[in-house]
């Protein structure tokens, strides 16, 4: 837990995986492959080559899991500068204005984090 002025927060496990799974390109939960494979034959009458087989396999599988890459670091750099902000913030000024007197980074991360509710806010 974090906390910042004087509210407790977590982290949120469900809401990261739901950011970086990516949208709907990534969702597919089975893959389709198709190979074909044709064989020819030189035809003696004609001293052509033609098809006399023809081979096809299909193959279906589940995918493995995909990740946004983009995303997943964009938030683990956010998570890094709030977690290691080394700054004091005077507790009894609220969560608005001990912001105030952060570094801009710090307050980026932090806002975006609470914005994609990635931070939650304890209640305690």
């Amino acid at each position: 837990m974090i906390k910042i002025g004087n509210k407790m927060y977590y982290i949120d496990f469900d809401s990261i995986q739901k950011l970086i799974a990516g949208g709907e390109e990534f969702q597919t939960p089975e893959q389709k492959e198709v190979d074909e494979e044709k064989y020819y034959e030189t035809n003696p009458k004609t001293n052509k080559e033609e098809v006399f087989s023809r081979t096809v396999t299909e193959r279906t599988y589940n995918r493995e899991r995909q990740y946004d890459v983009a995303k997943y670091d964009i938030l683990s750099m956010m998570l890094q500068v709030v977690m290691n902000n080394q700054d004091d913030m005077d507790e009894m000024l609220g969560v608005e204005n001990g912001l105030m007197k952060q570094p801009i980074p710090f307050k980026i991360a932090f806002n975006t984090l609470l914005f994609y509710n990635v931070l939650k806010d304890l209640g305690i």
